[in-house]
């Protein structure tokens, strides 16, 4: 495993659609969030997760204070949370998960770290899906957050989307026709049986 990596799971959304913090959810008796986070485990040797200030006491619960990344920068979505991880971290590479994807395969996780192992030469490495940049999961390097965090720092940040970032910045792109890609937004898209 390369040390300059760390994995970071999204949990700081609002999670208004899907009516209850999605990172606490539970499957096969553990939160999404935990799930995530062996998840990740799995390819990486340290992993964090991001969270907003209001979801702090309750996972503290689950995780020890200093796993946490809270949201420090002001802007929303899951920029927000890679932001803020590379605020704090700004120095480790981050492959970056979102706690909705409970059914992601390791495998899928793998295959997108041996493409970074491989070929340092890209800022972002991330799946396609049907021509479309799918962000999540992806490797996001601090070089390339680096540049995208001194737009932010500068009020140049034309807009608060990781695809736009994607769209814009040297991409390596793996293409899946995977549905293991698939977030859970709200409680009709899911059967997790």
């Amino acid at each position: 495993m390369d040390g300059s990596i760390i994995g970071v799971v999204l949990c700081g959304g609002d999670s208004k659609r899907m009516g209850a913090d999605k990172g606490l959810l539970l499957w096969n008796n553990k939160t999404w969030a935990e799930i995530a986070v062996q998840k990740l485990e799995h390819v990486v040797h340290k992993v964090h997760v991001s969270v907003n200030p209001n979801q702090i006491s309750n996972y503290q619960k689950l995780f020890p204070h200093h796993n946490l990344i809270i949201d420090s920068v002001e802007c929303r979505g899951p920029l927000a949370g890679l932001l803020s991880a590379h605020k704090e971290k700004p120095e480790n590479d981050i492959l970056l998960l979102a706690c909705d994807m409970v059914k992601l395969d390791i495998q899928t996780l793998k295959k997108i770290h041996d493409s970074y192992c491989k070929d340092k030469y890209y800022d972002f490495y991330v799946y396609s899906q049907h021509g479309e940049y799918e962000p999540l999961p992806g490797i996001y390097t601090s070089k390339g957050m680096r540049n995208v965090f001194s737009h932010y720092q500068n009020g140049t940040l034309r807009k608060h989307s990781l695809k736009y970032q994607l769209e814009n910045g040297n991409t390596f792109t793996l293409y899946s026709e995977s549905e293991n890609l698939t977030s859970y937004n709200s409680p009709s898209d899911f059967d997790l049986s």
